[in-house]
């Protein structure tokens, strides 16, 4: 039997490690990278240098896997996208805005929300003189603006 296994155990041997290194040590690496994968939050790689951001040459193999890695990291950068572009606001819109109201107001809404305005904003609120000039001007203001909008407004219903 010693003779046999002298003459045959190499070759058993080398079939052995063959069929390990071509069956099983796929499946084992894969195990590994997704144990490392699950274990790098809990052990965050430490800061490196500028000059330790270099990997060193570690065989033909992992030469063109690190080449590959390369190019990635360095990709092109791309360019900042754009905010996109409002349209400008219809009329109605934005005399909506002035009375403080919804797009879908309807014409009740809109002739109460200008009661409203009117009775906030009227210059003769304004007359007495506790209030400075710059408040008279601007209620003026707010209220021909409150009035163009209800006009407006009106006009379309």
């Amino acid at each position: 039997m010693k003779a046999i296994w002298n003459s045959v155990g190499p070759i058993v041997i080398l079939q052995l490690a063959i069929a390990f290194i071509y069956i099983a040590w796929p499946h084992i690496s894969r195990a590994m990278i997704a144990v490392g994968n699950l274990m790098a939050p809990l052990f965050p790689d430490p800061p490196q240098a500028a000059s330790e951001t270099r990997k060193p040459f570690r065989g033909k193999w992992r030469e063109a896997a690190y080449q590959g890695e390369h190019r990635q990291n360095h990709r092109r950068a791309e360019a900042p996208k754009e905010p996109p572009v409002r349209p400008a606001p219809s009329q109605r819109e934005v005399y909506l805005q002035v009375l403080e109201l919804s797009p879908d107001a309807t014409t009740a809404q809109i002739r109460r929300a200008y009661r409203k305005q009117a009775k906030t904003y009227h210059p003769d609120r304004f007359a007495s003189a506790r209030h400075s000039e710059a408040e008279r001007t601007r209620a003026m203001q707010k209220m021909r603006e409150i009035n163009e909008a209800y006009d407006w407004l009106s006009s379309q219903a």
